[in-house]
């Protein structure tokens, strides 16, 4: 595939969407699409007390989200419920967290849990 092609879709895309991509001199159309797609994505992370709390994401069809290699959660637009629990606390359990469009553009958040004791 020509550079002059991944070019033209690179700023096709920018132009469709207002949003810039970064400018590394693409050469391969899947690395301006891979850019493109993280463009509409909110990294969000758990803080979590205590820190060996475990967190569930999952999307509105009820399927869990994977957890990153960075810790992060990669959500696109729109709303999921989350669980926190361990051992010797009280659970958070189908807390809801909405991502909108706003997050998409910041492109992180943060969502701080705190669980209270059980005993």
């Amino acid at each position: 595939m020509s550079k002059l092609f991944v070019d033209v879709v690179k700023e096709a895309l920018e132009n469709l969407s207002g949003k810039k991509l970064p400018d590394k001199g693409y050469t391969e159309l899947a690395d301006v699409f891979s850019d493109f797609n993280d463009l509409y994505t909110c990294k969000v992370t758990f803080s979590v007390t205590p820190a060996s709390a475990v967190v569930v994401v999952k999307n509105s069809k009820g399927e869990e989200v994977g957890v990153h290699d960075d810790g992060k959660y990669y959500l696109k637009e729109g709303t999921y419920k989350y669980n926190v629990s361990a051992d010797g606390y009280v659970s958070k359990e189908e807390q809801t967290l909405v991502i909108t469009n706003t997050d998409e553009t910041v492109g992180t958040k943060t969502v701080t849990v705190t669980l209270v004791s059980a005993g």
